[in-house]
């Protein structure tokens, strides 16, 4: 009995090794500006799978130009503060990723037109507490139309989501600053593969305002849901359309790839949200 407490000690010794030295556990990256880490390029470069980059808000903007994420089951979140980045473009590839009080602001930077994008990799992402405000316009006059679906394809986007599934967009602020230069400007698009389809994608809880769209939804799409949002604006801010057409400046669209290809929506519900601020049509279907 009296070798008790000593082999108790012991194993709680190797345990405590064991765990610290097993390979593949979660880290936390601390990005903050004058610290070791300054960038959120410089995290994401030394980020694994699992990890949680914490990005503190500083007293200037992070600029990181094109940054592409390629892990699975990275955080991505802002503390002390909410972060702002400007000319910067987020393009997320790997599975289940979640971006959480980031603010991301093209304002000043005309060749980011799309500020988060989701590639067809990125299932399971979730956007958080999120602004994405004043992409670029994009190419095209914005009119969504059959007999030319680039119009609207090539737009200015907050959140583009490229046929990812199973995409959550939460308590996020779309609300851009009025500027009639950018007639093709859309708040969050979602373009379905013209060989498949876009699976359950929520949008709750957002506010959204914009030159142009608000919510662009192309192609086949199954159990999306949009509720509980406010839009805000879509067109001039005095509530005029800006010099555009009624299908310019909706709050959301509903279309096909293409005339040929069709569009099925099964199980889509729009529900509980707040069109009064849309200047064009509150929900306009192909």
């Amino acid at each position: 009995m009296g070798f008790t407490k000593p082999v108790i000690f012991c194993l709680c010794v190797v345990v405590l090794f064991a765990l610290t030295a097993l390979p593949g556990l979660a880290a936390v990256i601390t990005v903050s500006q004058g610290g070791p880490i300054s960038s959120l390029a410089a995290a994401v470069g030394t980020a694994a799978d699992g990890d949680t980059i914490n990005v503190e808000a500083g007293p200037s903007a992070y600029v990181e130009g094109t940054l592409i994420i390629n892990q699975n089951s990275l955080t991505i979140q802002g503390t002390n503060g909410t972060p702002r980045f400007t000319g910067t473009s987020l393009y997320l590839a790997g599975t289940g990723v979640t971006l959480r009080n980031l603010t991301v602001d093209g304002e000043g930077a005309p060749g980011m037109d799309v500020l988060v994008n989701l590639t067809s990799s990125a299932n399971q992402a979730t956007i958080e507490s999120c602004t994405l405000v004043n992409p670029a316009s994009g190419t095209g006059t914005g009119v969504p139309t059959l007999d030319d679906p680039s119009s609207v394809a090539n737009a200015g986007i907050g959140l583009r989501i490229n046929g990812s599934d199973q995409v959550s967009v939460r308590d996020c602020n779309f609300e851009c600053t009025p500027d009639p230069d950018l007639p093709n400007q859309v708040d969050l698009s979602d373009l379905a593969p013209t060989d498949g389809s876009s699976d359950d994608l929520l949008v709750e809880h957002c506010r959204f305002g914009s030159q142009g769209k608000n919510i662009l939804l192309v192609g086949t799409h199954n159990r999306a849901v949009i509720r509980d949002n406010a839009f805000n604006r879509s067109g001039g801010v005095d509530g005029s359309r800006g010099g555009q057409s009624v299908l310019s400046t909706c709050g959301i669209v509903i279309m096909p790839q293409t005339a040929a290809d069709g569009a099925v929506f099964t199980d889509t519900r729009i529900e509980n949200n707040d069109f009064n601020s849309v200047s064009g049509v509150g929900v306009y279907v192909y």
